[in-house]
């Protein structure tokens, strides 16, 4: 079995996208599909479980040594600049 590497960060992501599928009624099978030609399937079920790679590990380490921390706000929140 592959090591799987799951950080805070990528637990939280995981976290707000299944209130989010939850909240407007989305499968993941409709998610799959709406995703279908962008993203890799198997990235969106790692992603959706909470598995990060290597590349979201380095960018939480240097955000986190900047002191700095992520934030996932809806697209239409008042501080979302177009």
């Amino acid at each position: 079995m592959e090591n799987l590497i799951i950080t805070e960060t990528s637990k939280n992501i995981a976290s707000t996208i299944k209130s989010e599928m939850q909240k407007q009624h989305i499968t993941p099978t409709k998610l799959d599909k709406m995703l279908e030609g962008k993203c890799n399937m198997y990235t969106i079920r790692r992603i959706r479980q909470g598995h990060s790679g290597a590349m979201l590990r380095s960018y939480e380490d240097i955000i986190s040594a900047l002191g700095l921390r992520f934030a996932i706000v809806p697209k239409k929140h008042k501080d979302v600049i177009d």
